[in-house]
């Protein structure tokens, strides 16, 4: 009987996400402008990268239309 412990393998599933997460951020940070990387130097998470990007792209445009 395999005695896996449940906490080693939440711990392993952590690490996996942590680590397509750092790759999502870097990806996002290599395509896009230097001047935007202010905006996100020192965000945490691709989710919160991809939000303010979101947000910084929404506003522009919401200024382009009016």
């Amino acid at each position: 009987m395999d005695a896996t412990d449940p906490w080693e393998e939440r711990i392993r599933n952590f690490n996996q996400l942590n680590e397509k997460d750092k790759m999502v951020m870097f990806v996002l940070s290599q395509n896009i402008l230097n001047f935007m990387i202010g905006h996100i130097q020192d965000l945490e998470s691709s989710k919160e990268v991809w939000n303010s990007l979101e947000r910084l792209y929404t506003s522009t445009m919401k200024t382009r239309k009016v």
